[in-house]
């Protein structure tokens, strides 16, 4: 794109790249210049963003992504041994009844 002296890379963002989209985070942006010496924003509340030289490269960094609470949650499910528990229990029962019916 076009290099304008001046400007820093939030202008460059807006300007260019429709801003920062709804994953991406401003107080993550950073600014390569050519010479490798990278430059980052800075500060809490009132942001001030790194200038852009003529052939820098702006980035944008990710907000980080929260695992699903439901994909956590859930582990494989070992069928036969599911069935190996309830036939144990099915049994168990039985028996008992079998033993009470006995008794009388």
């Amino acid at each position: 794109m076009a290099y304008q002296a001046g400007k820093n890379a939030k202008w460059y963002l807006e300007k260019y790249a429709a801003g920062v989209g709804k994953d991406g985070r401003r107080s993550l942006i950073s600014v390569e210049h050519p010479n490798g010496r990278i430059e980052q924003t800075k500060g809490l509340i009132f942001k001030r963003y790194p200038s852009v030289e003529q052939g820098s490269v702006v980035s944008v960094g990710e907000k980080p992504v929260e695992p699903e609470k439901e994909m956590e949650d859930k582990e494989d499910i070992d069928w036969g041994r599911v069935l190996a528990d309830s036939i144990t229990q099915a049994t168990a029962i039985l028996t008992l009844i079998l033993l009470i019916q006995r008794l009388d």
